[in-house]
């Protein structure tokens, strides 16, 4: 056998060697798994032990100051379709709530649903599923806007495509109150397109 591929093999089994000595195997599911948190005071050569923090004792557990408020909030729609509705056409609603707790924590959600759609009106009934983890919801507010847009498939060359021919938009503003964890809010709306 040739020094050459003595070589080889020595330095791949020194390499698994070393792979196996490494910090990453002192490590279980992001936790260290064995040792002793703490440190050592190099004047005083005594090691002070440290405890862990709440954090990383249970890492999914909320900051005592958050409470979940969670439920669903849906738009009832009523549609007037006063512009001419292509055949093939079809209308959609969509709804969004968007809840503003402070700087660095907020939540938006939205949904989208066909129309049913009969002679000159339409309905739709948007359920928009929330969950959120608030600190301040006695003084939140929520904002809540929905859309309704027509939609035609348009042939363009040897493909299809799906276009906007008309929307509408409205925001109801921002004078909701964050619901009670576990409501069910309904919003009913009026609207033409």
């Amino acid at each position: 056998m040739s020094k050459f591929m003595v070589v080889c093999i020595c330095l791949v089994a020194f390499t698994q060697l070393g792979w196996s000595q490494a910090g990453n195997a002192s490590f279980v599911h992001g936790k260290q798994a064995h040792g002793i948190p703490g440190y050592l005071d190099p004047s005083t050569h005594t090691f002070t032990t440290k405890a862990e923090s709440a954090a990383v004792q249970d890492p999914d557990a909320l900051p005592p100051t958050v409470t979940e408020f969670a439920g669903t909030w849906t738009f009832k729609i009523t549609i007037t379709i006063s512009s001419a509705m292509p055949a093939g056409a079809q209308i959609f609603c969509s709804a969004s709530i968007d809840e503003f707790d402070d700087p660095t924590n907020s939540y938006s959600e939205t949904a989208a649903v066909p129309a049913i759609v009969s002679k000159g009106s339409g309905t739709c009934s948007v359920a928009i599923p929330y969950a959120w983890f608030l600190s301040n919801q006695g003084s939140d507010v929520v904002s809540a806007s929905y859309d309704i847009n027509m939609y035609q498939a348009i042939a363009i060359g040897s493909t299809t495509q799906v276009v906007p021919i008309r929307e509408s938009h409205d925001d109801l503003g921002t004078n909701f109150p964050v619901p009670a964890n576990g409501a069910l809010t309904t919003t009913n709306v009026t609207a033409r397109i």
